[in-house]
């Protein structure tokens, strides 16, 4: 098995049942991928000069095929045999060796006689490689992991949920932090879920490859988390919870995530994703509490963060705006689907075709034919970069979102010009932060805009609804495009409906300000265009706009 840099074009080709070392660079490709590039090849997408190859004789759609199999890879082993029998077994076996002395340092578990009638979880070995941005190895990585999905509820396990910092919130701290000109730092957790003590009593058999010689009948009883376990990330985020308690600090009531401390004017705020911890605030008052944290858990302190979750961020502190973008994220989508060499578009939709339940497939045939083309992967990657970096991609997620049960070719053919548009803008992103701000201006520093789209929906005629947030009047928080449920009856109602929504998202953020220390005085300023809208929304009551409008 191996580990390519672009892991979805890989994932393509093994789902269609093809290991890419087995293929030629002159094959053809099989199903799923003869459908994507025949595609590609009748619909007139233009591209560049291969980077791959200089055969300008060779048809696009080869072209792809070298893409996709000329793809730098090394030798991840799946198997506890496979490693020790691979050209790396050194480099594996070192990693595998510093896991168990992780394990007994931290007392992870305790080998007792076999129980009778319990439920006995197996494990296993995951191996990944580490590479440096540049591209070259960093360091081989083994983790023992339990097989969790052999756990029985109300047994092993009951609650499992843990909550993760919400991507609106992260950007609000960045957007205060250029702008207040705080310390943006970040923080990884070795081993976090190692740390959080069990309640439940787990017995796993005992490690490949590490099983203690006249014990070969015992097995470990968990007294801590461990990877895999079902409740291993809700028992990491209470124990790290009530270690920040401990410290004296206070969880935001709008996003349990966040952990906040203030001494005199400084500020000090842990934000917490799983095991990565963004740590803002001022300089002396962030250097004591992660000095104060990396004496309760073993910490990597990662210094100012460049790379958080996906997202590139570039700091101008003299300008004092940090851009944030994922570039890198968006090319790997591009090279995924084979379109990073298109001719790019100007924008992710046509205003003059919308989609409609209308283009779905109607017959077997057709949804087998539809089958064969990545739609849910291509808009679950425009998801991810719409929630982060995109607010551009909102109302084109929304709108191909719709048919993910049952896509039609003009559904894909709408995925494959916000593609193209992708290809022209992949270094879009946001800039948070803001010059010369002072006390005054903090106190009314929220504004939003609102708008909606009467009768949108080709099927419902339901009116689309959206809004973005800002801080500093330029560095947007939130956005959002929906389809409300209700009908409408005129452009007042649909524009009022969107201005609800939007004002339910204004009080969230202006409860988080208030909770961070900056209070927004007064009300906080709404764009709206829609004058009816305006008139109800200051005297609300019966009005003739209302029905006229």
């Amino acid at each position: 098995m191996c580990c390519y840099e672009d892991e979805g074009a890989v994932a393509l080709l093994a789902r269609a049942g093809v290991s890419a070392l087995d293929v030629e660079p002159t094959c053809a490709l099989p199903s799923e991928e003869d459908a994507v590039l025949d595609y590609l090849r009748t619909s007139g997408i233009e591209t560049k000069q291969d980077p791959v190859t200089s055969d300008k004789d060779l048809p696009s759609y080869e072209q792809f095929v070298y893409a996709l199999l000329a793809i730098k890879y090394v030798n991840e082993p799946q198997t506890y045999e496979q490693a020790i029998a691979s050209g790396e077994a050194a480099q594996w076996g070192k990693a595998m060796d510093c896991e168990i002395h992780s394990h007994e340092e931290n007392a992870t578990w305790v080998l007792v006689p076999r129980p009778r009638g319990r439920n006995i979880l197996k494990n296993r070995w995951v191996y990944v490689i580490k590479y440096k941005p540049d591209g070259s190895v960093d360091r081989f990585k083994a983790r023992l992991v339990i097989k969790g999905f052999l756990q029985k509820y109300g047994i092993d396990y009951t609650e499992i949920f843990a909550p993760v910092v919400r991507m609106e919130i992260l950007r609000l701290l960045l957007a205060l932090a250029a702008a207040m000109d705080w310390e943006v730092e970040q923080m990884d957790v070795k081993t976090a879920f190692l740390n959080g003590f069990l309640e439940e009593e787990i017995y796993m058999e005992q490690p490949v490859g590490y099983v203690q010689p006249g014990k070969e009948d015992h097995v470990c009883v968990l007294k801590k988390s461990l990877y895999g376990l079902k409740q291993a990330a809700r028992v990491w985020y209470y124990t790290f919870y009530e270690a920040m308690m401990a410290e004296g600090f206070v969880r935001l009531i709008k996003d349990h995530c966040v952990f906040i401390k203030t001494r005199g004017k400084e500020i000090c705020s842990f934000s917490v994703y799983v095991d990565d911890l963004l740590v803002i605030g001022s300089k002396a008052f962030v250097s004591e509490m992660k000095d104060i944290l990396k004496r309760r858990f073993q910490m990597t302190d990662l210094g100012g963060v460049s790379y958080l979750l996906g997202w590139h961020i570039e700091r101008r502190r003299s300008e004092r705006i940090i851009f944030v973008h994922q570039e890198k994220y968006a090319t790997k989508v591009l090279d995924r689907f084979g379109l990073a060499q298109c001719r790019p578009v100007r924008s992710p939709e046509e205003t003059s075709q919308k989609l409609s339940e209308s283009d779905c497939p109607q017959t077997d045939a057709e949804k087998q034919d539809m089958e064969k083309f990545p739609y849910r992967e291509a808009v679950g990657s425009f998801m991810y970069l719409m929630m982060g970096t995109r607010p551009d991609l909102a109302n084109f997620v929304r709108q191909v979102s719709r048919y993910l049960q049952n896509p039609g070719p003009h559904h894909w053919n709408y995925v494959v010009r916000g593609l193209k548009y992708l290809n022209g803008t992949r270094n879009f992103g946001i800039t948070l932060g803001a010059r010369d701000v002072t006390k005054a201006s903090l106190a009314h520093a929220l504004s939003a805009y609102s708008d909606a789209d009467y009768a949108n929906s080709v099927d419902t005629r339901r009116s689309v609804s959206g809004y973005v947030t800002y801080l500093f009047g330029n560095s947007p928080i939130s956005w959002r495009t929906s389809l409300p449920k209700l009908v409408t009856l005129s452009t007042t109602e649909a524009e009022y409906v969107a201005l609800a929504s939007t004002v339910q998202e204004v009080l969230y953020l202006k409860q988080v300000m208030l909770e961070l220390g900056y209070d927004q005085v007064g009300p906080v300023k709404i764009g709206e265009d829609n004058q009816s809208t305006i008139r109800i929304s200051k005297h609300f009551g019966t009005s003739w706009a209302v029905q006229a409008h």
